[in-house]
C-alpha cells in the first residue's frame, strides 16, 4: 500500500505509487506506525533534495527522523513551497539564492537560508488553517514553470514555451490554452516574483508524457527525451538499441476536450 508522502503543487500530502524525482524535508510528521498525523511541517527549512547523493541511504519514515518526501518534479516542489538544498543541490541552491536576492533587495544579501525560510514560510501557508495560500494574479505575467489553476476544482496548470499542461501523477498532458484571465496561483509569491525564476524552473522543470502503446512486445523501459524544447520521460514497451535517434510519435491517451491532440506528431530526440 503507498505511503502518504507523495506532494500534489496544491501542497497536499497524499498516498500514491507514482515515484516521484525528487525528495523534500520538512521536519518529522510521521508516528512510530509510519502515519501521518495532523501536523504538515517541524521547521521553517523546507528543501528539496537529489534522489542519489555520495551513496548515503535511509530507511523511509523511520521514527524520530523526517519524514521523506516525493515530488514529481522541481516545479510541483516549488509550488508546494519548497527550496532547492544547500547540500546535495547546491548549483540550483545558488541560482535560487541569486534570484532570491534580486527580487528582495531590501534584505541583506547574499540572502541566508534563514532569511529565505521565513519569507518562503510566510507565503506558502497559513500556520492556523496549514493550508496553502494562494493569490490572484493575471495570467499573461506568469513566467514559465509556476503553478495556477481557473478553479478550485480544477487541475493545477503549468505553462511552458507558450503551451499549457494540466498536472497529474501520472504526468503532464498538453490543454487548450487558456484566454488571458485572472487565475489562482499556486507557487508561493516569495518564489514565483523573483527575477531569475524562469531559468531555475526552465533547467529543472520535468514534463511526463506517456506514450501510446507499441505493437513489439517487451518490458517498460524509460528514455530521457527532448520533446518540443521540453524535457520529459517518454515510457515505451520496446528495447531501443539505437543511443540517439530522432522518431515521429502519436500521443494517446489525452483527455478530452483537447481539439487536435489526438492527431498532432511530435518529433522526439530519445537518448536511449
Amino acid at each position: 500500500m503507498p505511503r502518504q508522502n507523495r506532494i500534489t503543487p496544491f501542497g497536499e500530502i497524499v498516498a500514491h505509487s507514482a515515484r516521484g524525482t525528487l525528495m523534500g524535508n520538512r521536519g518529522c510528521l510521521h508516528n512510530e506506525h509510519g502515519q501521518l498525523g495532523q501536523r504538515r511541517w517541524g521547521h521553517q527549512a523546507w528543501v528539496s533534495c537529489v534522489l542519489e547523493y555520495r551513496g548515503w541511504h535511509r530507511e523511509i519514515m523511520t521514527p524520530n527522523r523526517y519524514t521523506e518526501l516525493f515530488f514529481t518534479d522541481d516545479a510541483v516542489a516549488l509550488a508546494a513551497g519548497h527550496r532547492p538544498c544547500g547540500t546535495c543541490r547546491r548549483a540550483d541552491y545558488q541560482r535560487f539564492r541569486e534570484a532570491f536576492g534580486r527580487a528582495h533587495q531590501a534584505l541583506p544579501a547574499p540572502a541566508s537560508p534563514q532569511v529565505m525560510n521565513r519569507a518562503l514560510h510566510a507565503d506558502r501557508v497559513d500556520s492556523r488553517t496549514r493550508r496553502q495560500i494562494t493569490y490572484s494574479a493575471q495570467l499573461s505575467t506568469l513566467p514559465d514553470g509556476v503553478f495556477f489553476c481557473l478553479r478550485e476544482t480544477e487541475p493545477a496548470l503549468v505553462m511552458r514555451e507558450g503551451q499549457t499542461f494540466a498536472w497529474s501523477f501520472g504526468g503532464y498532458q498538453p490543454v487548450l490554452d487558456p484566454i488571458d484571465q485572472t487565475v489562482t496561483v499556486l507557487t508561493p509569491k516569495a518564489t514565483e516574483r523573483q527575477s531569475g525564476r524562469v531559468t531555475l524552473c526552465r533547467s529543472t522543470l520535468d514534463l511526463f508524457v506517456q506514450s501510446g502503446r507499441r505493437a513489439a512486445p517487451g518490458p517498460a523501459h524509460t528514455y530521457h527525451a527532448e520533446i518540443l524544447a521540453a524535457r520529459f520521460w517518454v515510457r515505451t514497451r520496446s528495447r531501443i538499441p539505437a543511443k540517439l535517434f530522432m522518431v515521429f510519435c502519436r500521443l494517446d491517451g489525452l483527455s478530452g476536450g483537447q481539439a487536435g491532440g489526438m492527431d498532432k506528431l511530435w518529433r522526439i530526440t530519445i537518448f536511449a
